[in-house]
């Protein structure tokens, strides 16, 4: 099985944005949607509950996706779930294709 026939999932990539700043002078986050429908993989691969100061939930996952535009500034949305992206390599740097490692943060 090829790569590409590996990519299950979609995923949609948004890249942070600063048109305004609020009452502090600090830049309001506001996430435009970078691509759309990108093929991709997800692959769980840990988990821990914290409750300091609430509850939450973190999970670590690795995306694969074709080359592409994203950075660790970006974020990643699949299905009702938005992770931020901690590391892109390029992976045995081959440019065949990138692993992604992602966060995801539920309260």
């Amino acid at each position: 099985m090829g790569f590409k026939q590996m990519l299950n999932k979609t995923c949609v990539i948004r890249r942070f944005t600063s048109t305004a700043k609020d009452a502090h002078g600090n830049p309001i986050k506001v996430w435009s949607d970078l691509a759309i429908d990108v093929a991709c993989r997800l692959q769980a691969r840990r988990g821990r509950e914290t409750t300091q100061p609430v509850q939450v939930v973190v999970g670590t996952h690795t995306l694969f996706l074709e080359p592409r535009d994203i950075t660790e500034k970006d974020q990643v949305v699949i299905g009702g779930d938005t992770f931020e992206v901690l590391f892109v390599e390029d992976a045995a740097g081959q440019g065949h294709h990138l692993e992604i490692d992602l966060e995801l943060v539920k309260e």
